[in-house]
């Protein structure tokens, strides 16, 4: 994206009045069978720490 601005001061304003910000948190297990406990059966007796399939690197 090209940005061009024609005049010193035109534009978006350099500060915004900020009222409330929204996050989201999205915490993740650090294996498989930590989660575990969380899961209901028959889900928890499906051998889950096999049957997760994740790429290399990914946190779960």
């Amino acid at each position: 994206m090209t940005l061009s601005v024609s005049a010193p001061g035109a534009g978006a304003p350099t500060e915004v009045a900020v009222k409330i910000v929204d996050t989201d948190v999205h915490p993740s297990p650090r294996s498989a069978s930590e989660a575990l406990d969380f899961i209901p059966e028959p889900w928890r007796s499906r051998n889950l720490p096999n049957e997760v399939y994740t790429l290399p690197g990914a946190p779960l």
